[in-house]
């Protein structure tokens, strides 16, 4: 997945090359800085990619830290289906509770899709395929009413692809049906109208309103290609932050981790630190490409109407140069590798590892994103990987508790 993501990175730039300076891929560049940029971009990639290769290959399994808890697979669409009453009715969650929050309205219904998924699959089970199809699309739908990022417009539908990508017995005529065809239909609606999207987002409001909207507007102005905005594959390029990351770091020096002062503190859950300061250094990147800041003073609490992703390799060519971009980023390959060997993700029998596929699902969708806008998301997947292990843990406890007390009432029943 991430190679594939590398690959249209790629070809982003490239497309960005062909149309020149008009080029959105290019709209915010330092258009001096582009070939360092493209180095940068490439030498990263390559870098997490033998770090994740070298990981999948030579780090061991460790049986205690393993996401390794299979259930029967009957559980999987009753799960899933509750899951989704807070996807649609989001509950209310103390900020504090941030990663509660994101588990409840993200993880669980995304990463229960995506076994759901992996199951229809493996079983060519005809109604629980069609059970997902029509939740992804009530899903995509939700989300093209009220989400303000467009990558939730098509999230659900990506989710479930990955999962009959992943499944280990999947065929030809698991992409080739009804179902995927009503999906590729839905993909193909939200890559000709993400223009227009991305031209009225904040404007169109949510729910009734967007739609009341959408109407006004008509079909044929959302889908008629006269918005020339970012398109899909534009949108995924980075030499637009890159270029300004290799500009920044020449006219300042490199910053030798002054922008990572925050890192230390994110460590720490809101829930134990209420008044924790709110990070924003994706906000503080994008003051300082406009020259609104003053580059002495690293201030991580920044208030913006807009962010730029600095991206992993980019904040570390930022503080350490090119030796921190090539070792960090091999490193992140080997950590991303190691928390993949913990998702054992194929199964054994006709049991189902839950706690190991919500995280492989994470770590896909992550993948997709090149794993985040710089190094706090490794520390955001790190908890998520740690809180998922925590509750395999205390569900093993409770299994173990439950087997406890009804050996001990048989015997209360023999006497």
């Amino acid at each position: 997945m991430y190679i594939l993501i590398i690959l249209l990175t790629g070809c982003a730039h490239l497309w960005g090359l062909l149309e020149g300076e008009s080029s959105y891929a290019y709209l915010y560049g330092a258009k001096p800085y582009y070939a360092q940029a493209v180095i940068l971009f490439a030498a990263g990639s390559l870098m997490t990619c033998l770090g994740l290769w070298i990981g999948e290959g030579r780090l061991p399994e460790w049986p205690r830290a393993s996401l390794h808890h299979p259930v029967s697979g009957k559980v999987v669409l009753p799960a899933f289906l509750i899951s989704l009453l807070p996807y649609f009715f989001p509950v209310w969650v103390p900020t504090s509770f941030g990663v509660i929050k994101s588990l409840l309205t993200a993880v669980l219904p995304l990463g229960l899709l995506f076994i759901l998924a992996r199951e229809s699959a493996r079983d060519q089970h005809g109604r629980r395929a069609w059970i997902a199809v029509v939740a992804v699309l009530a899903m995509a739908i939700h989300k093209v009413l009220f989400a303000y990022l467009r990558i939730e417009m098509i999230l659900p539908v990506v989710i479930y692809g990955l999962g009959i990508w992943t499944a280990e017995n999947r065929s030809f005529r698991t992409w080739i049906n009804t179902r995927t065809l009503l999906l590729a239909g839905y993909t193909v609606v939200f890559v000709l109208a993400f223009p227009w999207i991305h031209s009225h987002r904040g404007v169109y409001g949510t729910g009734q309103d967007r739609l009341t909207y959408i109407q006004e507007a008509g079909m044929p102005a959302v889908f008629s290609g006269q918005y020339h905005g970012e398109n899909v594959l534009t949108r995924m390029g980075q030499l637009n932050q890159l270029s300004h990351v290799v500009r920044i770091a020449g006219e300042d020096g490199f910053y030798l981790g002054k922008t990572l002062s925050y890192l230390p503190m994110v460590w720490i859950p809101r829930v134990f630190w209420p008044d924790k300061p709110r990070i924003a250094m994706g906000q503080w990147f994008n003051n300082r490409r406009k020259d609104q800041v003053d580059p002495e003073v690293i201030n991580y609490q920044q208030t913006s109407s807009s962010s730029m992703n600095m991206t992993i390799p980019g904040e570390l060519y930022l503080n350490f140069g090119w030796p921190g971009a090539l070792l960090g980023s091999l490193l992140t390959g080997l950590l991303l590798a190691m928390f993949w060997k913990q998702c054992r993700l194929y199964r054994e029998d006709r049991l189902v590892n839950i706690p190991g596929q919500l995280m492989a699902a994470y770590l896909l969708v992550e993948a997709m994103g090149q794993f985040g806008a710089d190094l706090q998301s490794l520390v955001t997947t790190t908890g998520v990987y740690v809180t998922l292990l925590g509750l395999s843990y205390a569900w093993k406890g409770v299994e173990a508790g439950m087997g406890q007390r009804f050996f001990l009432s048989l015997n209360e029943t023999k006497r």
